[in-house]
């Protein structure tokens, strides 16, 4: 891993603590300025939501956020999603389990 990666990892991991991002649940890697997450994206805090329609589309928000926020961190190139709570195909982002 490069100084670059290394930078680029940090930056990452304070964009996910900013976001009340479990880190603790996640795998970050960075490789040659691609950014890998793996594992399972959920908050340490979010408020309390009675509707559940309401929650997921909490949880899509908040996917969507982290996901502008890492591409926006100078130097990277590219996010790549491994997460087993969300997916994303044709460029939506999808709830595959509730955590």
């Amino acid at each position: 891993m490069s100084v670059e990666d290394y930078r680029i990892n940090a930056q990452v991991r304070a964009a996910l603590v900013r976001r009340w991002i479990d880190t603790s649940r996640l795998h970050v890697g960075t490789v040659n300025r691609v950014v890998y997450l793996n594992g399972v994206l959920c908050q340490t805090y979010r408020p309390r939501r009675d509707d559940a329609k309401d929650e997921i589309n909490s949880m899509l928000s908040l996917i969507k956020k982290v996901e502008h926020d890492i591409k926006a961190i100078q130097g990277v190139r590219d996010v790549v999603f491994g997460l087993t709570n969300f997916k994303k195909r044709g460029g939506k982002w999808r709830v595959v389990a509730r955590m």
